[in-house]
């Protein structure tokens, strides 16, 4: 599921000193405080189904897009 994704990219984000280190100075540079961080995971695990699709429609526009083909293009 697509909480099951963002909850294991976040622990990946805090996985070892380098990656937490990482993840502190983007919140630094975001302007963030540390408590931003299990607000995240709080907002994670409560959102619905509902709320991601608005999101979504909201946010990820077509036009925005790109399509990334590796290799050969079909003949």
């Amino acid at each position: 599921t697509v909480k099951n994704y963002l909850m294991g990219n976040f622990l990946s984000m805090i996985d070892g000193p380098f990656n937490w280190a990482e993840t502190l100075r983007t919140l630094f540079a975001e302007h963030l405080s540390i408590d931003y961080l299990p607000a995240l995971v709080e907002e994670v695990k409560s959102i619905d189904a509902a709320r991601l699709q608005q999101l979504a429609q909201t946010y990820l526009q077509e036009e925005d897009l790109w399509t990334v083909v590796v290799g050969e293009r079909p003949t």
